[in-house]
């Protein structure tokens, strides 16, 4: 059985071998970017799911009514989920200041503004971890109805 010749022109495959260099060039440019995309999306996807089971975990040992210096105890000195290690950090810095003396009002808020800037680091380092790939998902995003519209 033979295939008719309008058929043949519409199989994707035909199309791409009889196409110009620049439109196999634009098209490879495309697909190499869904590539990249889906995996990024993956990618994110998988880690924003363990970021919650992380979050459910520590909420769970938070609300078990132990107390933060047992939890933090428990988490080890340098643990890898975000929220352990924000705790970690302000319970040890609390510590130190503790184990001191006696601290006035105005040493209490150097430790409180010092705890702040300490989370507020770790933070900022989580987030820019977690936002690695987010940048190209907003190039292609803007970028591929432009392309699309030059291939017409």
């Amino acid at each position: 059985m033979t295939v008719p010749a309008e058929a043949s022109l519409l199989n994707p495959v035909d199309l791409f071998m009889h196409a110009d260099w620049v439109v196999k060039a634009v098209m490879i440019g495309l697909a190499v970017a869904s590539i990249w995309s889906w995996a990024i999306i993956i990618d994110k996807m998988f880690r924003f799911a363990a970021l919650k089971r992380q979050a459910d975990q520590f909420e769970k040992a938070i609300s078990s009514g132990r107390s933060l210096e047992e939890i933090a105890h428990q988490a080890g000195p340098n643990p890898d989920p975000i929220l352990p290690r924000m705790l970690v950090a302000a319970v040890t810095d609390w510590r130190e200041a503790r184990a001191r003396q006696t601290m006035t009002e105005a040493q209490s808020h150097l430790l409180i503004s010092r705890i702040d800037r300490a989370l507020d680091s770790l933070i900022a380092r989580e987030s820019q971890r977690i936002e690695t790939g987010l940048g190209v998902l907003s190039v292609v995003a803007t970028s591929s109805p432009f392309i699309g519209l030059f291939g017409t």
